[in-house]
């Protein structure tokens, strides 16, 4: 459920295999009702995940056969909800919401990477690429014009603080965050203080 504002609510619903649903409501039962159901024929599909943006929501729904993850937004219209990106499997990052856009991270071609996208095909694209380490949108701050976020190397030995310029680029090493021990507590999240 996403408050857009007063008596404007936008909701995603799995009411079925292979499709995802979405409503609208203004706060009222004669005031909500499902405005397009999005079907994957012949597909088994997953809500993943979504987050609010500026008009609307983008969500993530994992396909199989063959594997791929699709990133959605809807403006809370049957006919402005489109696919933003299809992406390989294994996309499971939640998106977080920044100035209109989001940002995730997605591996291709065995690489990591963060990306970012404001609702089209055209510029949903990875914009940092993070190589062997890895990192999760729960870590991204915005601040300053800046994304910050943590990413940590394969073995979780070994964690850095970065940051980089909206729009992307090579990332700014801003301090090692953990090193030696586990980085990642029980619950698979990193807080850093200061």
């Amino acid at each position: 459920l996403h408050r857009r504002g007063p008596n404007d609510y936008l909701m995603l619903v799995e009411e079925r295999l292979a499709s995802v649903a979405l409503w609208k409501s203004d706060g009222t039962a004669a005031g909500t009702a499902r405005f397009l159901e999005v079907e994957f024929e012949g597909q088994y599909s997953n809500l993943r995940s979504w987050a609010p943006i500026a008009d609307g929501i983008a969500f993530m729904v994992g396909l199989y056969d063959p594997s791929r993850s699709e990133l959605w937004y809807s403006d809370g219209t049957a006919a402005g909800t489109l696919i933003g990106a299809v992406l390989p499997a294994g996309v499971v990052d939640t998106p977080a919401a920044h100035d209109g856009s989001i940002y995730f991270t997605a591996g291709v071609d065995g690489e990591e990477w963060v990306w970012r996208g404001d609702g089209s095909a055209a510029t949903t694209r990875p914009i940092v690429t993070l190589g062997s380490r890895s990192a999760r949108s729960d870590s991204f701050q915005f601040f300053d014009g800046r994304l910050y976020f943590v990413a940590c190397a394969a073995d979780q030995r070994s964690c850095a603080l970065l940051s980089t310029a909206l729009d992307g680029g090579l990332p700014d090493h801003v301090a090692e965050v953990c090193d030696g021990d586990y980085c990642v507590g029980s619950d698979g999240s990193l807080w850093v203080r200061g």
